[in-house]
């Protein structure tokens, strides 16, 4: 009889049963096509004498071996070659009750390949999760989120006047920078809305990553500032904002253009806030500073400003400018 296999298996995955003597019980289309075999010419032949244009069959033996050993399903990934292009699988295999081990190989070529893309806008946890949860469970979030936005202050002022050669190298070179920084903070989300940027921060200690994110990002608008001076474009000067809250994130978009973004009100207040920074300054709400358990952290001073009406926000927000530290003193 043959063992049943879970109806949740789809098409697109192969799938074989070996039994305790390494014979093929079971194989379907999927997987003989994967692996270069003949699927009529399976049924009780064991391993061993398997061909294997494709996988080694002590590579398939490995697997199974490391699932009856463990008793738990372990996972690998492999390269195939279809004779044209190298195609990648996520491998499974657990072992049953009655000896029976379970192979089952997934095409993860198209996912790794988006997934690839979208490390140009999300951080490592979430590009982990497309990787691991696969497309078809990949859906928009709700979850506390720390939000740090950035931008040229005055931008219109410099984009009226500069050259648009000259306009497109001050952006390109201002978004590299800022996303040098967001990798090595590991923020989960760059959302481009130039010259905005907003950064989306999740999971543990969201707030602290933000605020030394934010920090990291001023002491970039010094340098920024200094050599926007010596090109001769005048004096650039970039501001910031820091927000914590409820924020939805997620893929948008139809067939033909897809973003991963950020959502809700605690993102409009980051966007809000921007606006009412000044030049060179550094803003951050009530909601931020209780998220660091209203302490300042070291190489940082904040000056709370009290409740402030900002356009586009329903209700005052508490905000706090942040004041770098520097040798014992403020910074400049």
């Amino acid at each position: 009889m043959r063992p049943s296999i879970d109806s949740s298996f789809r098409l697109r995955e192969g799938v074989f049963l070996v039994d305790a003597e390494d014979r093929v019980t079971f194989c379907n289309s999927r997987a003989a096509s994967l692996l270069g075999w003949n699927k009529g010419e399976l049924q009780g032949r064991t391993l061993s004498t398997l061909p294997h244009e494709r996988v080694d069959p002590e590579t398939l033996r490995g697997w199974i071996a490391r699932a009856r050993a463990e008793q738990r399903e372990v996972t690998d990934e492999v390269s195939l070659s279809d004779g044209s292009e190298r195609h990648h699988h996520a491998v499974r295999a657990f072992t049953s009750g009655e000896g029976i081990t379970t192979v089952i190989l997934e095409e993860t070529t198209a996912t790794r390949a988006l997934a690839a893309g979208l490390a140009r806008f999300v951080g490592p946890s979430i590009a982990a999760q497309l990787r691991n949860d696969s497309l078809a469970s990949w859906n928009a979030t709700r979850a506390a989120m720390s939000v740090v936005g950035i931008a040229p202050a005055d931008f219109s002022y410099f984009a009226e006047r500069l050259e648009p050669p000259v306009l497109r190298d001050f952006l390109s070179g201002y978004v590299e920078r800022v996303v040098e920084v967001a990798k090595a903070e590991s923020a989960d989300v760059v959302k481009l809305s130039l010259p905005t940027i907003l950064l989306g921060f999740g999971s543990d200690q969201h707030a602290d990553r933000a605020l030394n994110t934010a920090l990291r990002l001023a002491a970039l608008g010094t340098s920024l500032e200094r050599e926007s001076v010596l090109a001769g474009l005048g004096a650039v000067k970039i501001k910031l904002a820091l927000n914590s809250g409820m924020v939805v994130t997620g893929p948008v978009g139809c067939s033909d253009r897809m973003e991963f973004t950020m959502l809700g009100s605690s993102v409009d207040a980051v966007s809000s806030l921007l606006d009412t920074a000044l030049a060179g300054q550094t803003l951050m709400t009530h909601a931020l500073l209780e998220r660091l358990g209203n302490r300042e952290p070291d190489g940082v001073r904040f000056l709370d400003l009290g409740p402030q009406r900002i356009w586009g926000v329903e209700r005052p927000l508490g905000i706090v400018q942040v004041l770098p530290v520097a040798r014992g003193r403020l910074a400049t």
